[in-house]
């Protein structure tokens, strides 16, 4: 939270209207900074839309918010209000430098290979003497049998064009040829 301080310059009506709404300015763009932001009584503060005004925690309008700022100035009252000291940062805050960097690899080296979902399957169908099933297809993946299905149909038998069989009496995938 933030405040600000505003004496007027000159008694006359205009120059104390000038001044109500350079505060009233200052007090929108130290909202829009720090959320909030008080005058004397007055408070601004910033939501998703809009400025929120309030006097001595009132909800009120801006203009009221005004009227209230030109009051205590045709008083001669200096508004002054202490700030209010900021959280201090914790360990890993989002600004502490050290914390947050993680440790990146230098350039040169190549990242590890990630064997793919259809690279996998094709080893279990072409590694196991007897095939696959479609539990150890689910187990492996952790997918439904329906996508298990789908998993052979698509990478096994349309992008690397092998001739997948299943055995009936088995119920085992396999390759064939």
């Amino acid at each position: 939270m933030a405040s600000i301080n505003v004496r007027p310059t000159n008694t006359d009506n205009k120059t104390t209207r000038v001044e109500v709404v350079r505060a009233l300015a200052r007090l929108e763009n130290t909202a829009l900074k720090d959320g909030r932001a008080d005058e004397g009584n007055v408070t601004c503060t910033r939501n998703r839309r809009s400025y929120g005004w309030a006097i001595n925690g009132n909800r009120c309008s801006k203009q009221d918010a005004a009227n209230s700022i030109a009051a205590r100035m045709e008083a001669g009252a200096t508004l002054k209000a202490e700030p209010t000291p900021k959280a201090p940062r914790t360990e890993g805050s989002a600004k502490d430098g050290a914390a947050t960097k993680q440790a990146h690899k230098p350039k040169g080296e190549p990242k590890p290979s990630r064997k793919t979902g259809g690279e996998r399957l094709v080893e279990m169908l072409t590694l196991r003497d007897g095939g696959v099933t479609i539990g150890d297809i689910m187990a492996e993946f952790g997918i439904q049998a329906r996508s298990a299905r789908a998993l052979i149909s698509i990478e096994a038998r349309k992008k690397r064009n092998l001739n997948v069989v299943l055995g009936r009496e088995t119920g085992h995938y396999s390759v064939k040829g």
